[in-house]
């Protein structure tokens, strides 16, 4: 049964908090959200620093006002993310904060948990305790660390707390929140539907993400992978929509293939912002992607979704409504020309009610003294 976890050392003096939240990516930033305006209605000061470590200057067009959020609350770092240079630089400007907030597990979260550390102010990581168990990526890496320094481990699901039980994390620092995503989720995916009219002209389709170092970048898989799409549009009679990621595109260009010409019904569109990828995931009828964010929303939308990956850190979600595709397997589609199976919705979101921002607010409100005497 989903609950939030009450510790002992719950302090009931309500004070005016100031919270450091670190982020260097789109996802990072729409999962803080939540988060940011729980700070913002309870009356605590936030200040959002960007470690610049994603910027594109199409996709990062209007994405701040979108969200709603006021340039006034970010200071960016002014530099080239180089990681040892954002950590002095956060350092720097973290006296005096009771709280460093990070979100995930990219190198912007490590550098953010470090400078935390380096400085002895506690460090509340959001999304933890999930585990892809591969240590060949750089997040699972960076996840699993961050967790062992975290002062507020606040985790999506009973499993993730479970899971840093099992690695000897102290219980007093695990707390299940739900996922904040949950909540954006629920306060955007309404928008844009006459966006997703026009783009699928009112017709069935699959949505489609792809930008994965591991797939774009080696061209016999991404040439192979194009070549599995087509045979899904085919065999399935369905249009697939792609808003190409850069790097893609890049690598498309690169190694000249039109994927416009190999998939006979593809609609390629430019990037798209957060709620449109919403809308666009709403009404789809199924879901292929390779990113870890895309697979939690189709969960909470109840799409169903065939993962192009090893293997994932969502594992909540394999029993729900997502399929995992190894890429070693696509041969085997292409040889045999079947379509991979889609799974069966099946179940409900394991990530909360929507109410994950403001779980973290007031676990911060009513343990924040007791941590920092702790620390």
């Amino acid at each position: 049964m989903y609950m939030v976890w009450s510790k002992t050392m719950k302090n009931n003096s309500k004070r005016k908090l100031k919270v450091a939240i670190i982020c260097g990516t789109r996802p990072e930033l729409i999962k803080l959200v939540p988060v940011i305006k729980e700070l913002e209605a309870r009356g605590h000061e936030y200040r959002i620093f960007h470690t610049n470590q994603h910027y594109d200057a199409n996709m990062d067009k209007n994405f701040w006002a979108e969200l709603e959020l006021e340039e006034k609350h970010i200071c960016r770092n002014p530099k080239k993310f180089v990681f040892g240079n954002v950590i002095e630089w956060l350092k720097q400007k973290l006296e005096g904060y009771d709280v460093v907030l990070v979100q995930g597990d990219t190198n912007s979260v490590l550098a953010g948990a470090l400078a935390g550390k380096f400085v002895n102010i506690p460090i509340g990581h959001i999304e933890a305790g999930i585990r892809s168990y591969d240590r060949r990526m750089q997040e699972e890496c960076n996840r699993q660390m961050v967790d062992r320094i975290s002062s507020f481990n606040f985790c999506p699901t009973d499993e993730a707390v479970e899971r840093l039980v099992k690695e000897n994390i102290p219980d007093k620092y695990n707390f299940i929140t739900g996922n904040t995503i949950v909540d954006a989720v629920h306060k955007y995916s309404e928008n844009n539907k006459d966006f997703v009219k026009e783009v699928s002209g009112g017709e069935e389709y699959i949505f489609l993400t792809m930008h994965r170092a591991e797939l774009v970048d080696n061209p016999s898989l991404l040439t192979k992978m194009v070549c599995l799409l087509n045979l899904i549009s085919k065999k399935s009679k369905c249009k697939i929509i792609y808003p190409i990621h850069p790097r893609t595109k890049k690598m498309l260009d690169t190694f000249k293939i039109d994927i416009g010409k190999e998939i006979d019904n593809i609609k390629v569109i430019d990037p798209v912002t957060f709620t449109q990828t919403l809308a666009l995931e709403k009404g789809a009828k199924l879901i292929i992607t390779d990113s870890g964010g895309i697979q939690e929303e189709a969960c909470i939308l109840g799409k169903p979704c065939l993962t192009i990956r090893d293997n994932t850190e969502r594992q909540e979600t394999l029993g729900i409504n997502n399929r995992l595709i190894k890429p070693s397997e696509v041969t085997k589609y292409l040889k045999g020309e079947l379509l991979p199976t889609a799974p069966t919705v099946k179940g409900h979101n394991p990530y909360g009610d929507g109410n994950a921002g403001k779980n973290i607010v007031r676990i911060l409100e009513d343990n924040l003294n007791g941590i920092n005497n702790d620390n």
